[in-house]
């Protein structure tokens, strides 16, 4: 089966949406440097760190109980299945994978939950992800194709908050220069 991303990077696929046209590359404001995608951001792992703490501090609202549901899982979501990628990539046993699908379907965020799931899905894609878990469990082939109807959702949700947390380090720049300029 061909893989869905290359074993280092699970963004390093060119994207179908591009940044505006009418924002510099990252390579002109400094500020921006290692912030220009997200495939970008996810090679440097310092940057991803910051990210993800930015991540953190957004969220989709609370589930029943209160809890929040913060933007962050967005990013657990993607970093759980591109260990899954590089496993089946590297030839893991199935046993292996399967537990792995586990770790994703059965996660505390409940990424694929009626109440918690991710915002970015709708029912039917629900649907037929948790379908393709239970064929997993039920013996059929175990990889991440099972997840590949919501990898793409969850990468463009992280792709427009990669946009703002630009727009927000583009923003903060600015306000600094003008106060210095005082």
């Amino acid at each position: 089966m061909p893989s869905t991303h290359s074993p280092t990077s699970p963004l390093s696929s060119p994207s179908r949406h591009s940044p505006p046209r009418s924002r510099p590359s990252s390579q002109s404001i400094p500020i921006l440097e290692g912030l220009g995608s997200l495939s970008e951001v996810w090679s440097m792992p310092e940057q991803w760190v910051i990210f993800k703490q930015y991540l953190t501090t957004l969220s989709e609202g609370e589930d029943s109980e209160g809890n929040p549901l913060s933007m962050v899982r967005y990013a657990t979501f993607l970093e759980l299945y591109a260990r899954l990628d590089m496993e089946y990539n590297s030839g893991a046993y199935r046993d292996r994978l399967v537990e792995m699908i586990d770790e994703i379907a059965e996660h505390e965020e409940q990424f694929l939950g009626r109440e918690r799931c991710l915002r970015c899905l709708d029912s039917g894609m629900r649907r037929e992800v948790l379908e393709n878990i239970k064929m997993v469990k039920a013996g059929g082939e175990a990889g991440p194709t099972v997840f590949i109807l919501i990898y793409p959702r969850v990468v463009e949700k992280l792709e427009e908050m990669l946009g703002n947390y630009q727009n927000m380090v583009m923003g903060e720049e600015q306000k600094k220069k003008k106060n210095e300029r005082r």
